[in-house]
């Protein structure tokens, strides 16, 4: 199914909300008590202000006191500092504009972001950094990149910073680690709640929306292709191909844990392929100290284990 070749040189959804706004939460109340302990500790030293200022018979003695009371000052702002809210909605650019999660990974461990969603061992996004190139038109909105099993964020965020690809649609099928890791999204970052299967549908819709209904069919103007697209979950040999040369841009690449063969899902070996499916890069079968194995396709109906939607309720979802 694949052919290798030497590298080349070569309407959206409506965002899934991630809070729900009007609802004290406890970052709330440590605002609120910080605020008021500010002020209690001001009231004070203005009293104790005014009373020294008449008992005090040395100018000398009154200046000598005041480091303290600085001091006191300063730890109830350092305080207030501490216990200030820092979260902000995944819908809110915040006043950087930058991506923003709190997921962390580590070396030769998964770690549980929510019930359907597992954050990759370190050595994954390792390998992001080696096979997906930075983009050469840094920060550029012209080069768009597709997060495919975006989870709770962590593979986006070095797609943002890391690689410099700023227009990015991140997709999986539950939002739930999304909603409880992500912070902070610029406004070029979307998400969409969708398994991938639905989404490239969407795509195509759009697509044939665009054509007219007498039989014609006028060039398309605003057809959707990936420079980049990240997989960050097992897939099959042929989906694998399939997607590269339907949704990638001329000169992009897609990469993907890709099944060592075609419904076994219990070793995976990282792939990079052109706009033509051809193998530009492989890895070795395993990567540092990590035997390469992610969570299976969902969509496929050869899926198995805990993981797949008769079990992790993605087939309920989806009927709905």
């Amino acid at each position: 199914q694949f052919q290798t070749t030497k590298p080349s040189r070569a309407k959206r959804q409506d965002r899934v909300k991630v809070s729900v706004v009007g609802v004290p939460t406890m970052e709330n109340y440590k605002s609120i008590f910080a605020t008021i302990a500010i002020f209690l500790v001001i009231q004070f030293e203005v009293f104790a202000l005014s009373q020294e200022t008449t008992t005090v018979s040395s100018r000398r003695q009154w200046l000598f006191a005041q480091p303290k009371r600085l001091l006191k000052c300063a730890t109830a702002l350092a305080t207030a500092e501490l216990f200030a809210p820092r979260t902000c909605l995944a819908d809110d650019p915040g006043p950087t504009g930058r991506f923003v999660t709190k997921a962390q990974a580590e070396y030769t461990n998964s770690i549980t972001a929510s019930r359907d969603t597992n954050v990759s061992p370190k050595e994954a996004y390792d390998s992001i950094m080696r096979y997906i190139p930075r983009n050469q038109n840094w920060g550029s909105k012209k080069v768009k990149a597709l997060d495919v099993g975006a989870g709770a964020g962590l593979s986006t965020s070095y797609l943002y910073d890391q690689l410099g690809y700023k227009d990015i649609d991140a997709v999986d099928w539950s939002g739930d680690a999304w909603r409880s890791n992500v912070l902070s999204t610029p406004p070029s970052v979307r998400f969409y709640e969708l398994d991938d299967d639905t989404f490239y549908s969407m795509i195509k819709n759009q697509r044939n929306q665009q054509h007219s209904n007498d039989g014609e069919q006028p060039e398309i103007t605003n057809e959707v292709k990936y420079q980049v697209i990240c997989y960050n979950f097992a897939v099959n040999p042929s989906k694998a191909v399939r997607v590269a040369k339907e949704f990638l841009s001329d000169d992009g690449f897609l990469f993907a844990p890709i099944n060592d063969r075609a419904e076994y899902w219990y070793k995976q070996t990282y792939y990079v392929l052109n706009s033509e499916g051809q193998i530009l890069q492989k890895s070795g079968a395993d990567v540092g100290a990590w035997s390469v194995q992610f969570q299976p396709d969902v969509t496929s109906p050869t899926c198995t284990g805990i993981w797949c939607g008769d079990i992790n309720g993605f087939n309920q979802k989806r009927a709905k």
